[in-house]
């Protein structure tokens, strides 16, 4: 009895020891940013978007953090790629199974929704024939729904974090 004590002791001790603390010099010391400024990314088309987690019509969530995906929306044209898990109605290509942009936003609306203190941004793009309508749901502290439907496909929802790009001369 008394040496299963001593190594529980022995046990608690270690993981005591071993706790991880917080690393200031790793942590990101980036500063929280007001409903205005993203207004103001999202307004000047100025973002870039990033899934952590994709939702299927007809499926659960999917941790996606770890597969290249985003989009970039600068000006009025957006590029980027995001995974799809669902059923697509018409067509398909062998060759790509995600949804894959590359072209020039058509009919961008910004709108504030105060009651939910988020930015709505609404658009579509053309890309092969199919036309997808995005929503993106923008909050104060950069946690962005993007909402896709499309003409030849299930719809689905990321959800991610928006950052905003900045101009770069080449």
């Amino acid at each position: 009895m008394k040496k299963t004590w001593i190594t529980t002791l022995y046990i608690l001790i270690l993981f005591t020891a071993c706790k991880s603390g917080k690393n200031t010099d790793v942590v990101s010391q980036e500063r929280p940013v007001s409903l205005t400024e993203v207004y103001n990314w999202v307004n000047n088309k100025e973002f870039a978007f990033r899934a952590d987690w994709a939702t299927p019509l007809r499926s659960e969530r999917i941790m996606v953090s770890d597969i290249a995906n985003g989009i970039i929306v600068r000006n009025d044209s957006i590029v980027g790629q995001l995974p799809f898990y669902g059923v697509r109605q018409v067509g398909y290509n062998f060759t790509e199974s995600g949804i894959k942009l590359s072209g020039q936003l058509k009919n961008p609306k910004v709108d504030v929704n105060e009651s939910r203190n988020a930015i709505l941004f609404k658009f579509d793009v053309a890309e092969k024939g199919e036309v997808f309508e995005f929503q993106i749901t923008v909050f104060g502290n950069k946690t962005a729904y993007v909402d896709v439907n499309s003409n030849e496909r299930d719809s689905m929802r990321y959800q991610g974090e928006l950052k905003k790009i900045t101009n770069q001369k080449n």
